[in-house]
C-alpha cells in the first residue's frame, strides 16, 4: 500500500477547519507537518498554539516536548514542558 502523504495533508487541513480550537487535531497536524513534509517552522507553531489552547492536557504537552527533544534538540525547553 502506497501512502499519500497529500491526502494525509488535506484530511488534517479539513479537520483543522473543522475545530481550529481542537489542541489534538492541532498537534496531529503539527507531527505531519514535522515528519511528512518537514515543515519545522509551522510545525513549531501548531505546537505552541495546542499548548496554548490546552495547557493541561499530556498529551499534547508530551507531544510538544517530544518535538522540542527530538526535532530541535532544546532538552532544557522539552523538560519544562
Amino acid at each position: 500500500m502506497k501512502l499519500d502523504t497529500r491526502e494525509a495533508g488535506d484530511l488534517l487541513r479539513q479537520a483543522v477547519e473543522v475545530d481550529p480550537t481542537n489542541a489534538i487535531v492541532l498537534t496531529m497536524q503539527a507531527d505531519y507537518l514535522e515528519h511528512g513534509t518537514k515543515d519545522i517552522e509551522a510545525a513549531h507553531n501548531l505546537y505552541a498554539r495546542a499548548c496554548q489552547l490546552a495547557p493541561d492536557s499530556p498529551e499534547v504537552l508530551g507531544a510538544f516536548a517530544a518535538f522540542l527533544s527530538h526535532t530541535l534538540g532544546d532538552l532544557q525547553q522539552a523538560e519544562d514542558y
